[in-house]
């Protein structure tokens, strides 16, 4: 591979069934990876539930150019219509939690910076491997992903779009917990009938706040506003997605946690002291 002194500029697409979280915070990753080679322009659609928001993303994206797709989607038929169509307009399309940073090494053609200098590497213990296995398994059952195996889970975490569902798990999991948490999306009943082992947790915000928080979201990306995203950030439709999430907990009798106006960590502590009320331990890993 090349190493080039000139930064080759690549647009990002990133593209969400849901708030687009997840898939954000893996491009922040890989542009922090790439920074001294790779200047990243980004696109965020957020709310991609259907083969004609699909087109009408890839009918803005130049075909055969220096574009990537970057994508995060439950359902599997979307995912491979909207891989099927970057590949007909020679466009990468990579979904965000397999192996980006290799991915996008060899589509731009350079070097990885940071990569294993002999010597330098640290006693790989097995509490070592614990961390990277709870690390891997909280980001592979983040946004409701790979839900079949979620009992194998400490945490579930439930709330609507942007309550902090995603930092808190990661905390969580540098704390040693095994974490998943699942989008409560209005209207769509969340069967948790089969969830046995998992501590539920649910969270909710006051809608002023979450209103203003989503907006601030989309506003710091270039973003195609259709009416999916008008409602995401309307405060009625915030009111009535957070009515329903409650709804749901109490009928499951899910502890809940006003993240309103609290750090990460005064989340996660509390949903530490819940977990250790039922479960009867404490998590340490060092």
């Amino acid at each position: 591979m090349l190493n080039l002194t000139e930064k080759i500029k690549i647009k990002l697409y990133l593209i969400s069934d849901a708030s687009g979280e997840t898939v954000t915070t893996i491009a922040k990753a890989i542009a922090a990876q790439f920074e001294e080679q790779i200047e990243m322009t980004e696109y965020l659609w957020p709310l991609v539930r259907s083969k004609n928001t699909v087109n009408d993303i890839l009918s803005e994206i130049e075909p055969n150019s220096n574009s990537i797709v970057l994508y995060t989607m439950l359902d599997v038929k979307l995912r491979l219509y909207l891989e099927k169509k970057c590949k007909s307009i020679g466009v990468l399309a990579i979904f965000a939690l397999e192996n980006v940073i290799n991915e996008l090494a060899n589509f731009a053609n350079v070097e990885i910076k940071h990569g294993g200098i002999p010597g330098k590497y640290k006693k790989l213990d097995a509490n070592y491997y614990k961390r990277i296995d709870i690390l891997n398994f909280t980001l592979q059952h983040d946004d409701g992903h790979d839900f079949k195996d979620v009992n194998e889970a400490d945490i579930l975490i439930l709330g609507v779009s942007r309550t902090s569902k995603s930092p808190t798990s990661l905390y969580l999991a540098q704390r040693g917990y095994k974490v998943a948490n699942l989008p409560i999306i209005n209207g769509i009943e969340a069967n948790l009938s089969d969830i046995k082992k998992p501590v539920l947790i649910g969270l909710t915000i006051s809608a002023e706040i979450l209103s203003q928080i989503r907006s601030n979201r989309l506003n710091s990306y270039n973003l195609n506003v259709n009416k999916e995203v008008d409602n995401y950030t309307e405060i009625e439709n915030i009111k009535a997605e957070l009515s329903y999430a409650l709804e749901i907990f109490r009928k499951n009798k899910i502890p809940i946690i006003d993240v309103s106006r609290k750090a990460i960590e005064e989340v996660a502590a509390e949903i530490i002291n819940i977990y250790a009320a039922k479960k009867g331990e404490y998590k340490i890993l060092l």
